[in-house]
């Protein structure tokens, strides 16, 4: 968590919550502990984007992923992936 908060300080961007889940990287958005705190955060416009490790840890499936990045596209958020092998580049999936 630590590194994630570092790396979304670096680009000025707040952080309103640090949410860590510990279910299973196969469990579906809808079924984890956090992820309603997550939606609230970006349907109410307290955020406007999610920054994790990978998008396998939001979501690990096809169809899944296809579904996290039409819900980025409805609210106008982004998502950006900082994989600890990747340094200082993140993955931004900015959807708009």
């Amino acid at each position: 968590m630590a590194f994630l908060r570092h790396h979304a300080e670096a680009r000025d961007w707040v952080v309103r919550a640090a949410l860590y889940d510990t279910a299973p990287i196969t469990t579906t958005c809808t079924d984890r502990e956090a992820w309603p705190k997550v939606e609230r955060l970006v349907e109410g416009w307290e955020v406007r984007g999610v920054v994790a490790g990978s998008e396998d840890e939001i979501a690990c499936h096809p169809p899944a992923k296809a579904q996290l990045r039409t819900w980025l596209i409805a609210n106008r958020a982004f998502a950006a992936y900082f994989p600890a092998s990747a340094g200082q580049n993140p993955t931004l999936t900015h959807l708009q």
